[in-house]
């Protein structure tokens, strides 16, 4: 499949990208208007251009999106891809209100495309270390608990 980005605001889209080049897809670029370095330096490190709008991906041939781009304009860019027929996995979350949800709902409804979200700690192994112990009771009943990430 040929897969691009749109919306490239927040290092979980790596993930994605790595596991679709892993298992063979074609990488053919990223679109983002937001200013940020990350869409450069991902561009560069995957030798993929950056696109000046969406509609590029058309003539790209794009059959899947990822995208981690602002929440509040992530159902946009799953109604666009729907309109063309492109599936997307997002980073979470994908709405932030009951007009998004609604949104959401009724591309849903319509079964054209595929939408899928990112949840890349999941299966971490300390997150899932955590998960189990608290499940078995180990630990007593939580009231909070904390993740820090350190790069």
């Amino acid at each position: 499949m040929k897969f691009a980005i749109v919306g490239c605001q927040h290092y979980h889209i790596k993930s994605f990208i790595d596991e679709m080049l892993a298992e063979g897809h074609r990488f053919v670029g990223i679109f983002d208007q937001s200013g940020y370095n990350l869409p450069e330096r991902y561009a560069a490190a995957y030798g993929v251009p950056l696109f000046r709008s969406m509609d590029e991906l058309l003539e790209q041939g794009v059959e899947i999106i990822g995208s981690a781009g602002p929440n509040n304009s992530k159902i946009d860019v799953i109604e666009w891809a729907e309109k063309h027929g492109i599936h997307v996995m997002t980073d979470k979350p994908i709405v932030i209100d009951e007009n998004g949800l609604s949104r959401l709902r009724q591309v849903i409804d319509r079964k054209r495309i595929k939408i899928g979200m990112m949840l890349t700690a999941r299966f971490a192994p300390a997150q899932y270390t955590l998960k189990c112990m608290i499940d078995e009771g180990l630990l007593g009943e939580i009231e909070d608990f904390t993740f820090l990430k350190v790069r």
